[in-house]
């Protein structure tokens, strides 16, 4: 099954459901828009078609380029829900300052129709400021990262990791020539290297008083129909 189909399904129930949630996100809104956001080589490969049929290949390898790498993750979110199952501990990830996202121009995402889950999720119900960060309540940070987890199974495998990391590693497909032609083919490689492999999905993190909630978008997404099919049981393998 194609993967982008998958995805634009998943992008679909998502938008849906935060559009009818009490958010306070608006245009030119982008103090979540850091380079922190991960993604899977699945949502990587969908940006990078979007920059080519844009005339962005240029601007972006170029971006990719001059960009200052940041300590890798250590785990992916799959990663941390199993140890968390498990009763284990994980060494904790590199908290350094956020810096604004490649994509971010004038307050304004440059690839926002392409954008990833974590940018469609990341909601606040308060206006963010320097002293006041995003706030959601408890089980609409579960409900995330059950979808987030989600979208991690369906790249199990393959590349899972900052985005700049995950975009410049994608760099190798023959399609995306035009943007890897502007990148240090060295940079190509230490990119991937930072990557991780996306992990099956081990369970989900939801506390029993939230449970209710979460299931509500997680059966959303999993009876939402692609090529006839439901996306339960496509990730499912059936």
């Amino acid at each position: 099954m194609n993967k982008s189909l998958i995805l634009d399904t998943m992008y679909g129930v998502v938008d849906a459901w935060t559009a009818t949630l009490p958010f306070t996100c608006a245009p030119g809104c982008c103090a979540c828009c850091t380079d922190l956001v991960t993604i899977t080589a699945a949502e990587g490969e969908k940006i990078l078609h979007y920059c080519l049929e844009h005339g962005l290949q240029r601007w972006l390898g170029e971006g990719l380029a001059t960009r200052p790498t940041r300590t890798p993750p250590t785990h992916t979110l799959n990663d941390f829900a199993a140890a968390c199952l498990e009763g284990r501990e994980l060494p904790e990830d590199d908290q350094t300052t956020a810096r604004p996202c490649l994509f971010l121009q004038g307050g304004r995402c440059r690839i926002y129709p392409a954008r990833p889950l974590a940018c469609r999720l990341f909601a606040s119900t308060e206006p963010c400021r320097p002293q006041q960060p995003a706030a959601v309540p408890p089980w609409y940070f579960d409900a995330v990262t059950a979808i987030t987890q989600v979208a991690e199974h369906l790249g199990q495998k393959e590349y899972w990791g900052r985005l700049e990391d995950v975009l410049a590693a994608l760099l190798d497909i023959s399609h995306f020539a035009p943007v890897a032609s502007h990148l240090d083919p060295i940079l190509t490689i230490q990119a991937r290297l930072r990557t991780l492999p996306a992990r099956p999905l081990p369970g989900f993190l939801i506390p029993e008083d939230e449970e209710g909630r979460v299931e509500e978008i997680l059966q959303r997404l999993f009876t939402a129909e692609v090529d006839g099919k439901k996306l339960g049981d496509i990730l499912d393998g059936r």
